[in-house]
């Protein structure tokens, strides 16, 4: 699974699609907002197509001259093989990303004795402010992430790897749904393990290319529909006149947000763009609230400029820009293009890194972040690169563990 290679499938579906996606609600059900503005925004699209091929093609140019003498196989690798990869799986490797899954353990233990659990009793916005002064815990619940995909790895020597996918994911997705009851709909989890299952399944050929597109195109959004409606249990479901118009809005909220770039156009049209401001303040959720007790419950970045500002929503919980309008804030149409160019040089130089490691550690790590490139276009590169920092720490805290085992093995 190449990160970029998903996040350019990311963008012409969740865009792209999910302009034919709007334009077919209008025609069936009616949108809740005009859009006169689609076809600019189709343009835009198009322009984001072609900066990010822009940035591939600069990287790829780059790579050849200044990195490929680097690297010891002499040649920079693109592409993954699972059934030819071997990694030396040592202890103390595994007892690093074990030592990372217990951390997510302890995190969502002690979140759930905090906050309790309330899925479908109370308003979605309820997760928000349960975990408000708790991000610290919040930052680790993918932690176990890594370790499942060292078990995962391991299936490949196994003499019947449809049982051992199937045992092993059945375990680690129960957890993720723990997850997901106690952040009350809280679905980036499982939709992460989802897709690691996924890639395992399709690189072991344990599940057919036909099978695989069913399940991204049928299944997924009808699993998709139904975990919208019971994470809006809660919820009062008069502003549906039928659960076809909830199923649909309810699609194009999760799936297809375009209605958030041709809002943000059209705000831009009477204002002047916020700037890199709302690309810069995602970071400030590193900081822990105990040494910035002043840090305001929702930051200005580009969902929360969206969200508070250009919608004015008050209901306590941010929406989806998108990288487009992410883009958009920053520097209009110049700032699309230098975001999807600037997220394809990203994608590339995480891809360059997993697909040449030696490492169990960094390519477990790694590759538990791969789902990214689904928030990156929902959210905007601000996400992916933040998302790059907690990946860092994650591999930081596996190898810390790794080092003070090697150098204590009597205790193992």
């Amino acid at each position: 699974m190449s990160l970029t290679n998903f996040t350019f499938f990311c963008y012409n579906f969740i865009v792209g699609f999910g302009i034919v996606f709007v334009l077919a609600m209008e025609k069936i059900i009616g949108f809740k907002m005009n859009l006169y503005g689609i076809n600019e925004i189709a343009s835009i699209f198009i322009m984001g197509v072609l900066a990010f091929y822009l940035g591939e093609f600069v990287f790829l140019a780059f790579s050849k001259v200044f990195i490929k003498p680097y690297w010891k196989n002499g040649s920079v690798n693109y592409a993954f093989d699972l059934t030819k990869s071997d990694f030396n799986l040592s202890k103390t490797s595994e007892y690093g990303l074990l030592g990372l899954a217990m951390l997510s353990f302890l995190s969502v233990t002690i979140f759930a004795a905090v906050n309790g659990t309330s899925l479908g009793q109370t308003s979605y916005e309820s997760r928000y402010e349960a975990s408000q002064g708790m991000g610290f815990l919040t930052l680790f619940f993918t932690a176990f992430l890594p370790y499942m995909i060292y078990r995962l790895y391991k299936v490949k020597n196994s003499k019947t790897p449809r049982t051992s996918i199937a045992k092993i994911s059945f375990c680690f997705i129960l957890y993720g749904v723990f997850i997901y009851v106690i952040l009350n709909g809280y679905r980036q989890i499982l939709m992460a393990q989802l897709l690691l299952v996924v890639i395992f399944a399709l690189s072991l050929k344990l599940v057919s290319r036909k099978t695989f597109y069913i399940g991204i195109f049928v299944l997924f959004p009808v699993f998709l529909t139904a975990l919208a409606f019971i994470r809006y249990l809660g919820e009062d479901g008069g502003v549906f006149s039928s659960p076809m118009e909830a199923a649909f809005y309810y699609v194009q909220g999760d799936l297809f947000p375009v209605d958030a770039i041709l809002k943000t156009k059209v705000y831009l049209e009477t204002h002047v763009a916020p700037g890199m401001s709302v690309f810069f303040e995602h970071f400030l959720r590193l900081v822990p609230r105990f040494l910035y007790p002043e840090k305001p419950e929702f930051l200005n970045n580009a969902s929360g400029y969206y969200t508070n500002v250009i919608v004015g929503y008050e209901r306590g919980v941010t929406l989806s820009p998108t990288l487009v309008s992410e883009g958009l804030l920053v520097s209009g149409y110049l700032g699309v293009f230098i975001i999807l160019f600037c997220s394809a040089i990203l994608c590339r130089v995480y891809d360059l890194v997993l697909f040449n490691t030696k490492s169990t550690l960094v390519f477990c790590v790694f590759l538990s972040f791969v789902y990214m490139g689904f928030f990156i276009v929902r959210e905007g590169l601000q996400a992916g690169a933040y998302r790059i920092i907690v990946m860092l720490v994650f591999l930081c805290i596996a190898w810390l563990i790794r080092e003070f085992l090697i150098s204590n093995k009597k205790l193992y």
